[in-house]
């Protein structure tokens, strides 16, 4: 869903760019709208599939307060256990060095967005 906002140079999709360009997180509220935003473009979908969303509680609340406004439900959750050791895999096969990965770690307090989503995916 991000990559095609951005794709289409949607409003949504080039504030996300101006994030992603700075090497920053996109904000949720901009998450978010992109959400609404696919809602709207799939009125008559029997249903939806979000892969890595909500990545913030923000984000679960906002989903939350969305579904609630739509009339809509969430009917079943998947959850993807993976421990530490396959996210720093993966994290070094994008191109982050372990010793990065843990000095972000040491350096990042709990009330960080990127410790916070670290200790998410635990």
């Amino acid at each position: 869903m991000l990559r095609q906002e951005i794709k289409e140079k949607s409003p949504l999709g080039l504030e996300a760019k101006k994030f992603i360009d700075k090497g920053q997180l996109v904000p949720d509220e901009v998450v978010i709208g992109m959400v609404d935003s696919y809602f709207e473009q799939h009125k008559n979908a029997k249903g939806f599939l979000f892969d890595g969303f909500p990545r913030t509680v923000a984000q679960a609340k906002a989903l939350d307060r969305l579904m609630e406004f739509k009339k809509k439900e969430i009917s079943q959750v998947l959850i993807l256990k993976v421990n530490e050791e396959e996210l720093i895999k993966r994290l070094v096969l994008r191109g982050k060095l372990r010793e990065g990965v843990m000095m972000l770690m040491k350096i990042f307090n709990e009330t960080d967005r990127l410790f916070i989503r670290w200790k998410h995916y635990r």
